[in-house]
């Protein structure tokens, strides 16, 4: 007879299983939400200073000082450095790298106006003429860059004997028109300073023009006249 204690001991006891062991995996240092972050953020930085440095761009390029005529010799003292915004128009104005002292201008340019490319004339189309003015007849203001007429008369052994021929008012002819003065030399410096009796005053002059501006000045007398506005310039002065 087999007691309850043997039937016990003879039976399988139902042991619990333990849970699988988890291993820790290899750090993976490709993952793509890190790689597709990283470049998200590189491409913010990337926009962020174009744009920014599209905003802060500016051209240094060239600007007058003061009123310029058409036909007047740029100097250094003429010109002057800025910087600005010009965006798709930095290419009409001529770039501050290099000096256009020495060149002149086809068109008047007014002060503080920007030196486009296209107020520079030809090297060949101007030329400069010296031209003996009496110094009372030159106005004290004269200055390089003004734009001027040139009147002749009769020199004075002529007006006399016109005058005493009955012949009336001395004839005056305009032998130059708003054409820009280069320089002014003869003047004195200093209160005791006297002026010579004559001027020298160089102008711009279309080269087409020299001839006639010489013709017409041979044996007279010149005179200068200031002109209070600066003319535009002719399209074509020949």
């Amino acid at each position: 007879m087999t007691t309850p204690d043997a039937r016990s001991a003879s039976e399988p006891v139902d042991v619990p299983q333990s849970a699988p062991a988890r291993r820790i995996g290899k750090p993976r240092w490709f993952d793509v939400r890190m790689v597709l972050g990283m470049i998200l953020v590189l491409g913010c930085v990337l926009v962020g200073a174009r744009v920014i440095a599209a905003a802060d761009k500016s051209s240094t390029v060239w600007a007058l000082q003061h009123d310029l005529a058409p036909g007047s010799l740029l100097q250094d003292d003429d010109l002057k450095k800025v910087q600005v915004r010009l965006y798709e128009d930095a290419d009409t104005y001529l770039s501050g790298a290099s000096s256009p002292a020495g060149r002149v201008l086809n068109r008047a340019v007014s002060a503080g106006e920007l030196l486009p490319k296209s107020a520079l004339a030809r090297r060949s189309a101007y030329v400069t003429l010296a031209l003996s003015v009496p110094s009372q007849r030159v106005p004290a203001s004269l200055a390089h860059g003004q734009a001027i007429n040139v009147y002749a008369t009769q020199a004075e052994s002529s007006n006399s004997q016109a005058t005493d021929a009955g012949a009336g008012q001395t004839p005056v002819a305009l032998v130059a028109e708003a054409v820009a003065v280069a320089d002014v030399s003869g003047r004195g410096s200093g209160a005791l300073t006297v002026s010579t009796s004559a001027l020298q005053v160089s102008v711009k002059v279309p080269a087409c023009q020299v001839e006639g501006l010489i013709a017409g000045a041979e044996g007279k007398t010149l005179s200068i006249v200031v002109l209070e506005s600066t003319p535009a310039a002719k399209e074509d002065p020949c």
